[in-house]
């Protein structure tokens, strides 16, 4: 007996004008229906699904209204009294992306743009927030501001102490946390399992590392796809399932209004068996 293998690919888009169904209001997951019904033969003795190329912006926010991690407080006058907080709209921010919106609002809230800024400190990994005027003091108390990705400690009010004169600077208790997404995890219930993490399974057919920079898109063709078992879809068909983008530790995630969009290829093995007089009976 031998064997062929044959192969289906298909490209799933996120994108409602191709066709994307339910789509959730973060963009993550979609459904798909199919005018044809995926079908492996009964007589199949082996399917795997694989994902050859992925396209995903890379805009997922690091301080959004979803996260709870908008704000920014300080104190200034010259004490701990007068408090001023600024919201950061939603956004995937650097350094200095963060500092420029940080000069934005601050020039909206009455204050120079350079009253307070912020760098980063490539040896430590820290960040470095340089006070402009005398009688500043940070306020990271609460659980809604973006002190995590800054570095710093959530102390309470009036725990930072106040600038003395303009160039002082505070650094971070802690490494800076921007990178909160480290890679863009791919699911289907096309398969039960998937490619599990460590002992779990999550319907994972992916994982897509972040290799572009923020607001670019990445294209994710590896040269050896991870190969997931589908054989529970052998003699099966399906015509509807869900697609769904998750960050590493497998929560939704926010697309920032952009679509994503997979290629997929499922294999599967056919047995050959040599009948009488040299035909081919399956």
């Amino acid at each position: 007996m031998t064997f062929v293998e044959y192969e289906q690919s298909y490209i799933f888009s996120s994108a409602e004008r191709n066709g994307a169904r339910n789509k959730s209001d973060d963009g993550s997951t979609f459904d798909v229906q199919l005018n044809g019904p995926i079908t492996i033969p009964k007589e199949a003795v082996n399917c795997t699904i694989e994902v050859t190329q992925a396209n995903i912006w890379y805009t997922t926010p690091n301080i959004s209204g979803r996260l709870n991690n908008t704000k920014f407080r300080f104190f200034s006058g010259g004490g701990y009294g007068v408090t001023t907080t600024l919201d950061f709209p939603d956004g995937l921010y650097s350094v200095s992306a963060l500092n420029n919106q940080l000069g934005l609002l601050l020039v909206n809230a009455g204050f120079p743009a350079d009253f307070l800024t912020i760098s980063g400190d490539d040896a430590t990994q820290k960040t470095v927030i340089t006070y402009g005027a005398a009688g500043i003091a940070l306020d990271f108390s609460g659980g809604d501001t973006f002190k995590d990705i800054l570095g710093f400690d959530d102390l309470s009010p009036g725990s930072y102490p106040i600038s003395t004169a303009a160039g002082e600077n505070i650094a971070g208790q802690n490494i800076a946390s921007f990178n909160t997404l480290n890679s863009y995890l791919i699911h289907s219930d096309l398969v039960s399992q998937g490619i599990p993490v460590n002992a779990n399974g999550a319907s994972i057919l992916a994982q897509v590392p972040i290799s572009s920079r923020p607001g670019s898109q990445i294209v994710y063709q590896p040269q050896n796809p991870s190969r997931t078992d589908l054989t529970e879809l052998i003699g099966l068909p399906r015509s509807s399932f869900r697609i769904w983008l998750t960050n590493q530790v497998d929560d939704y995630i926010d697309t920032n209004g952009e679509d994503y969009s997979i290629v997929v290829v499922i294999r599967y093995v056919m047995p050959i068996m040599r009948g009488a007089a040299g035909s081919n009976t399956f």
